[in-house]
């Protein structure tokens, strides 16, 4: 089923973006916003957006902040959501 999908994904990868799990899945992103709605009811993802882009100069960040999928049970220090995520891999411990 494609929500084990996204949610293996989101725990595997310890977050992502709407875009980055559309991607993933190989499916629409109203389609795949609509499953991620059914997943925050559920209580297995919840939605973070972060308050500022890194810092850098380098303008890949998005002018608006975009919001970042998170399983509902990942620590706040597990992923930083107030750094950049755009291509960033999220690291945890153990983990290379």
């Amino acid at each position: 089923m494609i929500l084990s999908k996204v949610l293996g994904l989101l725990e595997r990868r310890g977050g992502a973006t709407l875009a980055e799990i559309a991607a993933a899945v190989d499916a629409p992103l109203d389609a795949v916003e609509l499953m991620l709605e059914t997943l925050q009811r559920r209580g297995l993802v919840r939605r973070e957006t972060p308050s500022a882009g890194c810092g850098s100069s380098c303008t890949q960040c998005a002018q608006k902040p975009t919001a970042i999928y998170l399983p509902a049970q990942a620590a706040p220090e597990a992923t930083d959501v107030k750094e950049c995520v755009i291509a960033v891999p999220v690291r945890r411990e153990g983990r290379r």
